[in-house]
């Protein structure tokens, strides 16, 4: 899949499965084989109800790859932004998956006021529509 989507001229971004997200370890061996195939980004799942010790247990064995290191990201569950600045800065993960309704992942807005970034400046027309007013699309 990911060579197909190079020869397509696509930007491969692999989100692994959350039923890999049960097993750390062979998610971490996942995502280094498909990280070595040349996708520009590998999401691993955060399961819903987790805290800061299941993000850890996630992440952790992904970290023995040096290769998966820039690649590395993660999908956080509804609600869960408040686990992104621990990815950030214990794992140094630089992809974050959102959901702008805010149903399989934290909103944007959400992710970003986590990491410390302020609101965006600009007026983004249907995405800011979609993502502060519920059910407008």
């Amino acid at each position: 899949a990911v060579a197909a989507a190079r020869q397509l001229s696509l930007r491969p971004i692999a989100m692994l499965s959350p039923d890999l997200g049960a097993e750390p370890g062979r998610c971490a061996d996942v995502a280094a084989v498909i990280g070595r195939a040349g996708a520009e980004a590998v999401i691993l799942p955060v399961g819903t109800g987790a805290g800061d010790s299941q993000v850890r247990a996630l992440l952790a064995p992904a970290t023995r790859y040096a290769e998966l290191h820039p690649l590395l990201g993660v999908r956080l569950p509804p609600g869960g932004a408040r686990l992104a600045p621990l990815a950030r800065d214990e794992f140094d993960v630089r992809h974050f998956w959102t959901c702008v309704g805010g149903r399989s992942a934290p909103r944007p807005s959400e992710l970003l006021k986590a990491l410390g970034v302020g609101p965006p400046d600009v007026n983004l027309g249907a995405l800011f529509l979609a993502e502060h007013v519920p059910d407008a699309g």
